[in-house]
């Protein structure tokens, strides 16, 4: 097996369910992986806002290989923000994973009072806001290309496909196999059974004696 590339960046997608042969026409939004189980969503288009009930979070590993896994997973909780008033415009969606994702935040730290006054300067828009803390880089909120989408189905069939290895089972009756009666671990029934135990000696001496009761009677 080929050693795993290092990842450079990760990419987020917001994505309209069943959309897995074609990311590049479910993509709804671009988000940001600011922990392990949260996605924000600055700025949220109405596309994304209108589908909350049936959207899942497309998390691609940069560069995009088959040793990189794609995630995807579907929201516990969606949180959005929206601005004072009875018709306020919807600021900033906070997505909450139902579980967490492997990879790390990728938002660099900051001030959040000095983001507070980016969000002022820049009259509430979160994306020139964060960009101007240096907390993310420029373009990051286009989301991934066309043409990264484009990849991301044939890298996900690779990557469901299971690693297949043929073995050989040892002989009914082979010491090999009660793994702890002279065998090898790896190689024994354990290997199969991971709740199973290696035999000790007290067990063996055990099973002695309870042969030797049942011989008596």
């Amino acid at each position: 097996m080929s050693s795993r590339v290092p990842v450079q960046d990760l990419l987020v997608s917001v994505q309209a369910l069943d959309s897995a042969d074609d990311p590049a026409a479910g993509h709804l939004a671009a988000g940001l992986l600011v922990d392990t189980d949260a996605v924000v969503v600055p700025s949220p288009p109405v596309g994304f806002l209108a589908g909350l009930e049936d959207f899942e979070v497309l998390l691609i590993p940069v560069p995009l290989s088959t040793q990189n896994i794609v995630e995807r997973i579907r929201p516990a909780r969606v949180d959005v923000f929206r601005a004072p008033g009875e018709q306020g415009t919807a600021v900033v969606a906070l997505v909450k994973l139902a579980v967490p994702s492997r990879y790390p935040a990728v938002v660099s730290g900051m001030c959040g009072s000095g983001f507070v006054q980016a969000l002022a300067r820049y009259g509430g828009d979160w994306w020139d806001a964060l960009e101007s803390v240096g907390a993310v880089s420029a373009g990051v909120r286009e989301g991934p290309g066309k043409d990264v989408l484009s990849r991301v189905p044939k890298v996900e069939r690779a990557q469901r496909r299971p690693l297949v290895r043929e073995l050989t089972f040892p002989a009914l009756g082979d010491r090999v196999l009660a793994a702890g009666d002279g065998g090898d671990e790896d190689d024994g029934i354990c290997r199969i059974l991971p709740i199973c135990r290696r035999a000790s000696v007290e067990d063996s001496v055990g099973s002695v004696r309870q042969s030797s009761v049942a011989a008596d009677r």
